[in-house]
């Protein structure tokens, strides 16, 4: 019985994995271009504020996504969600009326996060043991850090001066899978339906008794917000200031993200058999707040230095996203969904906070001063680093 449960585990867990890169590779695929198409329609302080009002309607839906899973389950959602994601993308690419654009680019941004909010919940609907969680979660990870990789490299491939199209057709093309994989693997599971019927339960158990969650959650932000400026601001900065070809911006940004690819696993197997998440979170902290600081110290002119800074910036960020990932859900089940939910709101939070203050920072400084403030930013998450009691 043991071996049939194990076989079942290593299927569905499988099935994830595959979604998950699929599922990445179609976000990363839009993810470095969104900014400079909306950019043919919108001044960039425009472009800020609809990755703000973007991602409220994110927070929004995912705070309403518990009561969808306790009303009709996970399975259906997610088909919808994934089909209604595919034509949304496939027609942003073409549409030329800026009302439009809005409409379809914020509805991109919904569909996604949702789409990657059921996925963690069957994710967790699998975790029977909390000493594997940094494990299995940075296997995980490691399947949609694949994804993002080969986004910057696809974009480099397909994009073709500023005609966009080709990058939209690839990413709903990339969805297909995401479709046809879980049709008949996920129908079978069913996720544990939430115990807290809304957010404000959710926030006010954190406020209240869950003060290790409460910490993670408060260095996942930060991150959040490293994730927010650098995908934003990054390309931006190297297209108009650095006047690189998207080839070359797509290829740097492939090379930076190739941390991700190596570190996460083996710092998944550490964080459950030798150190714990604590020690590795405060390091990453530091590595990733003090390369920021040092993008806005060296000029552009110093390219080959300020690459390795660039790089140095996804070590420090490999080390904080699985240590947050590996510590909140040990600290957490399946059963509070809203609890999930309310950490992967955390990323369109970040998306929220990072634009505006970067229109506040940008109204006094230039762009290469963002990547400074928001090192320094960053640094501040270790004093709620070292506040966790450590896993080991």
């Amino acid at each position: 019985m043991a071996g049939v449960t194990q076989h079942r585990f290593l299927g569905v867990f499988t099935t994830l994995l595959f979604l998950n890169f699929f599922v990445s590779v179609h976000y990363a695929t839009t993810l470095y271009v969104n900014s400079s198409f909306l950019g043919q329609f919108f001044s960039p302080q425009g472009v800020s504020i609809l990755y703000i009002v973007s991602s409220l309607f994110v927070m929004l839906m995912l705070a309403n996504a518990a009561h969808i899973v306790e009303k009709i389950g996970v399975w259906r959602p997610y088909i919808v969600t994934a089909v209604l994601l595919q034509l949304t993308v496939l027609t942003l690419g073409f549409l030329k009326d800026p009302t439009l654009v809005i409409i379809f680019f914020i509805a991109q941004g919904i569909l996604v996060f949702i789409l990657s909010y059921f996925l963690d919940l069957y994710l967790e609907s699998l975790q029977r043991s909390e000493g594997n969680t940094g494990n299995v979660r940075s296997m995980y990870i490691t399947a949609g850090n694949i994804g993002i990789f080969l986004g910057p490299l696809i974009i480099s491939v397909v994009l073709i001066g500023t005609h966009f199209a080709p990058v939209y057709i690839f990413a709903a093309v990339a969805l297909i899978p995401v479709i046809l994989i879980a049709l008949f693997p996920l129908r079978g599971i069913t996720p544990h339906a939430p115990t807290h019927t809304s957010f404000v339960e959710a926030f006010n158990d954190l406020r209240c008794c869950r003060e290790n969650v409460r910490g993670v959650m408060v260095v996942h932000l930060v991150m959040q917000l490293f994730n927010s400026v650098i995908t934003i601001y990054g390309p931006l900065y190297l297209f108009e200031v650095g006047g690189m070809s998207w080839q070359a911006i797509g290829s740097l940004t492939a090379l930076a993200l190739v941390p991700y690819l190596f570190l996460e696993i083996p710092l998944g197997f550490i964080a459950d058999r030798v150190w714990g998440e604590k020690e590795l979170m405060i390091i990453g902290l530091s590595i990733l707040g003090v390369s920021l600081i040092l993008l806005t110290v060296t000029p552009l002119s110093l390219f080959f230095v300020w690459s390795i800074w660039f790089i140095t910036t996804r070590i420090g960020g490999a080390m904080v996203e699985i240590t947050t990932e590996s510590y909140f859900f040990k600290q957490v089940n399946e059963k509070e969904a809203s609890l999930i939910g309310t950490f992967r709101m955390l990323s369109p939070l970040g998306r929220v906070i990072a634009p505006t203050l970067a229109l506040i920072i940008l109204f006094f400084g230039s762009l290469q001063s963002l990547f400074a403030i928001y090192g320094i930013i960053i640094l501040s998450g270790i004093f709620f680093a070292f506040r966790l009691v450590d896993t080991r």
